[in-house]
């Protein structure tokens, strides 16, 4: 092969490999490290709610974050007995996620119960939010 095209095939592909890198580069508005938490807003069950024994207790969740979530927890905590209930997980890559769920109260509850949501990060940055329910 000639050295002049070996040469135009190097510099053709330095060239590819500086316009990809600056490709990847961040944009000027977002921070070399995320140091903002995630957001969570419950929208259902209010706080102190009151739910009878054997009903469906609604569930809806917001979470928001500036660079995108990682994962959400939901669990529904009965404080009379200390035992968690998992509602539900997700490992996630997105920047706003909403969740709608549903938790059967059971019929021998003694109450009160607790929701737990917890919301990470890539930075493994946390928010956690505890949600007082009632049971009649």
């Amino acid at each position: 092969m000639d050295r002049r095209f070996i040469k135009s095939i190097f510099k053709t592909l330095a060239i590819f490999q500086a316009l990809a890198l600056a490709a990847c580069s961040k944009a000027a508005d977002q921070p070399a490290l995320d140091t903002e938490a995630p957001a969570i807003h419950v929208i259902a069950p209010l706080e102190n709610a009151i739910f009878p024994k054997g009903s469906l207790a609604p569930i809806t969740i917001e979470f928001a974050d500036n660079l995108g979530m990682h994962a959400y927890y939901i669990y529904m905590m009965d404080e009379s007995t200390g035992q968690p209930s998992l509602v539900e997980k997700k490992h996630i890559h997105t920047k706003n996620w909403k969740v709608e769920q549903q938790f059967l109260i059971p019929e021998d509850a003694i109450g009160p119960f607790r929701l737990d949501v917890e919301a990470v990060d890539h930075e493994y940055n946390t928010t956690r939010m505890s949600i007082p329910i009632g049971v009649e």
